[in-house]
């Protein structure tokens, strides 16, 4: 009974997880660029890299040889509180993807 009912929850997880990835894709023109970015992010809601730019809302950051261009929003948390982001900078940026860029909620930055 047991391994009937842990067989129905792995199967009803494969035919619902292209569903979640489909939701949490970007809208990458070429799906080759985006499936090397989310290997190259473990958790496709958190990436650790160095600042490229920073300007306003945006936000260039490399990270495991991809660059990809993150959109910050009013009420994004950046730590330690008081620092101005810069190029050359590590962070680690926690957000979600949208419209082919990485949407931040919150930054801080890594020793």
């Amino acid at each position: 009974m047991k391994r009937n009912v842990i067989i129905g929850a792995l199967s009803a997880l494969m035919l619902t997880a292209p569903v979640v990835l489909a939701t949490a894709a970007p809208a990458a023109a070429d799906p080759i660029v985006f499936a090397q970015m989310m290997m190259a992010a473990p958790n496709p809601h958190v990436l650790q890299g160095t600042v490229t730019y920073y300007s306003g809302y945006n936000l260039g950051l490399r990270f495991a040889g991809h660059h990809t261009h993150v959109k910050l929003h009013p009420g994004t948390i950046i730590h330690p509180t008081g620092i101005t982001l810069h190029a050359g900078m590590l962070v680690r940026v926690h957000g979600w993807w949208g419209g082919g860029v990485f949407h931040a909620d919150r930054i801080s930055l890594v020793h």
